[in-house]
Formats: C-alpha cells, structure tokens, sequence
C-alpha cells in the first residue's frame, strides 16, 4: 500500500535541517493510499530498491514503515480510510470489509466525520447498508471514533512517532539505526569511531577487526576454491589477516618505519585487535595514541 507523505516535514541534508516540497511516497504495510505506487514500484528499479530500504530498517526491529501517522487539522487532507490517523493503522486495513462498502474509498476525514451540534458523528456513504457482521465492525469503528477529539483550525500533518518533535529528519534516523547496527555486546567487538582519520580508514579498520578482509584465509573459510592459502608475497605462513597487515615481513617493515618515524618503540603484540584495543605494548605520544 502506499503512503503519500507531503515532505512539508523536516528533512535533514548533510546535517542541516531544510523545508522540502512536493510528495514523499513510501511503501508499507500500515501507510497507503491506493495501489498505483505498487504497480508503478514494479516496474521502476529506483522505487522497488526505497521499499527494500524500508523492509531493511524494518528488519532491525525499529517498525520505521508503521512510524508515520496524520495528525488531524481541519481534517480536509486526510484520507479517512487509507491514511493511518485515527489508530496505528489505516481504518481500511483495520476495516477491510466496511472500506469496500464505502461508495468512496478515498473519501477525507471531514467528509465522514461531521459535526452534529456539539457532538461529531460518523456519516456513511455505502453502496449497500452494512449487516450482519459488517454491522459489527460499523459498531467497533464508531467507537473508535468517539476518542477523536475533533477538529482544529489548522491543516492535517504528518507525524513521525520516532522522534519527539514529531519531524522526520535523516540525521536523527541514521543515529536510531546505528544505534541498533553497531550495538556492542558480548558477540561483538566495540566499534571504535575516530574523527582524527578518514572514513574510508575507520571502514577499513572495521572490517579488518570483524574479518572482513578478502584474504586468503577468509575466502577458503567461505567456501572458495583456492590453489594455496599461502602468502604470496613471503610464502612464509597463511595469508591471514593479522599477517598480511602486521606479520609478513613486508607490512612488518613498513609497520617499524612509520614506528619509527613517530618516535615510537617496537610493538610486541602483534594482532590487530590488541593494537586497536590499546594493548599493544609500546611507548607513543598522546598523538600517535590517538591515530592507533
């Protein structure tokens, strides 16, 4: 189904926070309006690869595609059956067999909400009169409505319940998802983060601490067909990780010129995770202490 999400709300760009325009539409489970994104998604790559986006989020258990909902103004731009505004999802999901009753499926919140007096009712359109069970659930969703505390002077919104302003903001949902992604636990090893390098350096160390590395050894711990798991370089031990960065004699040489260069003494502890842990036993600047 398909959300259209007027991008009136905050988005953040490379940490600033600016006023979009026009439509943001989003695939999911709870937000929609109508198929015709899911049928124009099918055919459009850059579309279909959004949805998987948000499935991902999804998957790290943060319910990002449910996270929209539309807080209800003068009630002129909201959809009473496709739009999930007065519960956590849309009335039609909720209602499927009154929604297909409606003589309109895309009928606004004030065309079925109307003031009678001092009260609000609901005001049905049906393209036969609900029985039977249909006439249950009729009872279930005039209930429901008689929690909506009515109308405002000012347009319907849409509100992002993961964050307390109730804006969505890219900076403030990367944080949410590294903040699942790189959790530490006793699994796995602390992700260390230093702005005194480049990313692409930090990226390279995280890899090398979690084996991410295409060495030799790694690739046949997969599964691939290799002639040796030799170095190739010295042939002196299997190309690990640890002895293609630290251990062969040619990252060795280059690890005692740099040492060198800084004014450091020679490591003893020679693995990677000891380096970046901060045991490597060697004497350094508060600089050099930093950049390892």
């Amino acid at each position: 189904m398909v959300a259209k999400v007027q991008t009136e709300m905050t988005i953040d760009v490379a940490g600033e926070e600016v006023e979009g325009s026009g439509e943001l539409r989003w695939s999911s489970g709870h937000l929609g309006a109508g198929g015709s994104f899911y049928n124009h998604s099918s055919r459009n790559t850059t579309w279909l690869n959004i949805v998987k986006v948000g499935e991902y989020i999804d998957s790290l258990n943060i319910n990002f595609r449910n996270s929209f909902f539309k807080k209800i103004g003068d009630g002129r731009s909201t959809s009473f059956w496709n739009d999930p505004w007065l519960i956590s999802e849309p009335l039609k999901d909720k209602f499927p067999r009154l929604a297909r009753l409606d003589s309109c499926t895309n009928v606004k919140v004030i065309d079925r909400v109307i003031r009678d007096g001092e009260n609000l009712c609901f005001c049905g359109s049906w393209v036969r009169e609900p029985r039977g069970r249909n006439s249950s659930d009729l009872d279930h969703l005039k209930m429901l409505l008689d929690q909506f505390q009515g109308y405002r002077s000012n347009e319907d919104s849409w509100v992002w319940k993961l964050s307390s302003k109730g804006t969505f903001s890219t900076k403030e949902l990367t944080s949410i998802i590294n903040s699942r992604t790189f959790s530490v636990n006793n699994n796995f090893i602390e992700t260390l983060w230093n702005n005194f390098v480049p990313k692409k350096v930090e990226v390279f160390v995280w890899r090398a601490r979690h084996r991410r590395i295409p060495v030799l050894e790694e690739l046949d711990k997969r599964g691939i067909d290799l002639h040796s798991v030799r170095c190739p370089i010295c042939d002196g031990s299997i190309e690990s990780v640890d002895h293609s960065l630290i251990l062969c004699p040619l990252a060795n040489d280059i690890w005692l010129k740099v040492l060198n260069w800084w004014g450091f003494g020679g490591l003893t502890n020679w693995s990677i995770n000891e380096i970046f842990k901060g045991k490597a036993n060697c004497v350094m600047s508060e600089t050099g202490a930093k950049i390892l």
